[in-house]
């Protein structure tokens, strides 16, 4: 073999060596935080909770209302108050939930005075 093809088997056996402590030490970390971890209720610890929130209702294809849906997997507590504004625009509101079971929406009516596109996404979070 030629010098520089010694070079190149060199340095490919350091980078393999070097990809293979990297990938044991990741082994390691956390849960993506995609996944989302259940833990029982009565112990004292919380669902995650995650909104699916858009535009939707009447008239049909610019509705000024919204539909808030529970995606998470515990229930939502009756009195529960929500901040939630529209993706690319300035509306925005706040509104206090009903009690809402997994996969259970809400909808707020007159949201968006003058109506955007039906389907426009918007974000929801929770007031503390």
């Amino acid at each position: 073999m030629t010098r520089f093809a010694y070079t190149i088997a060199a340095v490919a056996a350091v980078l393999a060596v070097s990809a293979n402590v990297v990938t044991a030490g990741n082994s390691a970390r956390k849960a993506p935080s995609s996944q989302v971890l259940q833990k029982a209720p009565s112990k004292g610890l919380h669902y995650a909770v995650k909104f699916d929130c858009r535009a939707q209702g009447t008239p049909v294809e610019f509705p000024d209302d919204l539909v808030v849906v529970n995606e998470g997997p515990g229930s939502i507590a009756a009195g529960t108050k929500i901040n939630w504004r529209m993706d690319n625009s300035f509306t925005q509101g706040s509104y206090v939930l009903p009690a809402l079971a997994p996969n259970q929406h809400v909808f707020i009516s007159n949201a968006n005075t003058g109506g955007l596109p039906a389907g426009t996404k918007c974000s929801a979070w929770i007031i503390k």
